[in-house]
């Protein structure tokens, strides 16, 4: 059919971008986006990761603008409701864990039991640079249902909390938890996961840091100001 006015490399054009927002729309009905944000170490200097300031934003902001691209529904696991409640829209589910005080377990078993799309991606509070792009792109290279799990492997080393989950993967945490062991090395041992090490050129590997000490605040600040990397653009 010839389009009066659209040469060939215009239509073809449009056929790429429409077949790219076709594509986002599949994976964002299949992701539930979750932030974990709980437990003692998740403060600098007396200050929660998730309200740490960023230029004029918090991390939280970042994050939920980040996972509201591709994602179905954003949850946000916490031991605390009340911090959040009055800083997030009535869109974010804020849960709490079922099991207490056994650490990242607690927060990602909530999450897992409570998801409503059939992937999770999960994002620790204090990372203030995750990436739609990263998460979408797991998402496509996952495709085979026998993995329980897409985790970013960065230098030779894994980032479950940058990761992409099924609920598959749920049947595996209820037997670790039900053995007292908390460990993630062992979740990692225990699913069958897709180590994504090659990305494309257009996705910072940035997206795993995490603020943990006072010095990687810092770090990340200065991130910030000197435009290295581009918050809520």
């Amino acid at each position: 059919m010839a389009w009066p006015g659209f040469n060939s490399r215009t239509r073809s054009c449009f056929f790429n971008f429409a077949r790219k927002i076709n594509n986002l729309w599949k994976v964002v009905k299949m992701i539930t986006g979750v932030i974990l944000a709980g437990g003692k170490k998740d403060f600098i200097n007396g200050t929660r990761k998730s309200f740490l300031q960023l230029n004029d934003r918090t991390v939280l902001d970042y994050q939920l603008k980040e996972l509201g691209k591709v994602s179905r529904e954003v949850m946000i696991v916490t031991d605390d409701p009340r911090a959040f409640l009055p800083n997030v829209p009535p869109t974010v589910r804020i849960i709490t864990d079922f099991y207490k005080n056994i650490g990242v377990f607690g927060g990602m078993h909530a999450a897992f039991s409570l998801a409503k799309a059939p992937y999770i991606w999960l994002a620790g509070s204090g990372m203030p640079f995750i990436s739609s792009s990263a998460a979408e792109y797991m998402v496509n290279q996952l495709g085979s249902e026998r993995y329980e799990g897409a985790i970013p492997v960065i230098d030779g080393n894994p980032y479950p909390l940058h990761g992409i989950y099924t609920q598959k993967a749920l049947l595996s945490l209820n037997q670790l938890i039900k053995k007292g062991d908390f460990s993630m090395a062992s979740f990692l041992k225990k699913i069958t996961w897709l180590p994504i090490r090659d990305w494309p050129e257009d996705i910072s590997k940035k997206f795993v840091f995490s603020i943990q000490t006072k010095a990687d605040y810092e770090t990340a600040k200065s991130e910030i100001s000197t435009n290295k990397i581009s918050l809520l653009g």
